[in-house]
């Protein structure tokens, strides 16, 4: 759904870099709980995706929040297609062994119309969009 996948082309570049050993990089496409299942026992984890918030294509949302607590920010109200990101995250409290943080880096998006590719807009913020995840890894 173009810039949607916004989280797989940045999966699919982070994969081509040379990270850290105790990083992994998984491609939760559109399944939240498969995303629950990821960061199980991980000490953080960082999800990208799109986020329409309103703001110039491209540009960078981040949040934090610790799963631990109840998490009531409607902003992190990202839709994984299954099940709404932050439901599946208090269904998996008390189940999975979550990560202390957990930090969505949302990207608004230009279009959401079918295609595979990014859009001129999300291609040229690429570049920041990816170091700015790569910052969360250090």
């Amino acid at each position: 759904m173009g810039d949607d996948g916004i989280g797989i082309h940045v999966v699919e570049a982070l994969r081509k870099e040379k990270l850290p050993p105790n990083v992994a990089v998984f491609d939760g496409a559109t399944r939240a709980f498969d995303v629950l299942d990821y960061m199980e026992e991980s000490d953080r984890a960082i999800i990208v995706d799109a986020y329409k918030k309103g703001g110039a294509p491209g540009s960078i949302y981040r949040f934090s929040f610790d799963p631990a607590h109840e998490v009531q920010d409607n902003a992190l109200n990202l839709s994984m297609h299954d099940i709404n990101f932050l439901d599946a995250i208090k269904a998996g409290n008390g189940i999975y062994k979550m990560p202390s943080e957990i930090v969505i880096i949302g990207i608004e998006p230009q279009t959401l119309e079918c295609g595979l590719g990014l859009s001129a807009q999300l291609t040229t913020a690429f570049p920041a969009i990816l170091e700015a995840v790569k910052s969360e890894l250090i």
